[in-house]
C-alpha cells in the first residue's frame, strides 16, 4: 500500500519545532512514510504507541505468519509482543483479526515454548503476554 498513515487515517499531525522525545519525533516521521515501506522495528514502535493500529496490525500479523519470534529490533519476539500488547479497545473493535492472531499463537505455541532464539527471561514475557492475550474474550 503506497499510502502513508496520514493518508489512511485522514489526520495530518501538525508539525513541531521541538519533539519531547526521540521517539515521539519518529513517530510524527513514521506516519508520513507509505507503510508498505515501514521496516519490521518502525511497525513495533508504532505498534507500541498504538498509532495505526488498524492498519498496522494486519502488516505485523502477516510478517508474524512467516516468523512468529521475528526480531523487529530489540530481540526474537518483540514484534509479536507489540502486537498482543496492543490496547484491548483495538481488539474488541476487530474481534476478527483477534481470533485470526489468537489461531495463530495456537499453531506456533510449541514453537515459541521450545525456542533456543530466546532467553528464559524473555520466553516467560512472552508467554505471559500471550496468557493474557488469549484471555481476551468480548
Amino acid at each position: 500500500m503506497k499510502k502513508t498513515l496520514e493518508e489512511l487515517e485522514g489526520n495530518v499531525w501538525p508539525s513541531l519545532t521541538e519533539y519531547p522525545t526521540q521517539m515521539v519525533q519518529k513517530s510524527y516521521e513514521l506516519r508520513k512514510i507509505p507503510i508498505s515501506e515501514l521496516k519490521p522495528g518502525e511497525l513495533r514502535l508504532l505498534l507500541t504507541q498504538n498509532i495505526g493500529n488498524e492498519f498496522l496490525v494486519p502488516l505485523a500479523i502477516k510478517l508474524l505468519s512467516e516468523n512468529i519470534l521475528i526480531e523487529a529490533e530489540y530481540f526474537s519476539g518483540d514484534l509479536l509482543l507489540s502486537v498482543i500488547k496492543s490496547d484491548t479497545s483495538f481488539w474488541k473493535s476487530n474481534s476478527e483479526m483477534l481470533e485470526k492472531m489468537k489461531s495463530m499463537i495456537r499453531y506456533y505455541i510449541d514453537d515459541i515454548k521450545e525456542s533456543n532464539e530466546i532467553d528464559e527471561d524473555t520466553k516467560i514475557n512472552i508467554l505471559g503476554a500471550i496468557n493474557r492475550f488469549e484471555a481476551l474474550n468480548f
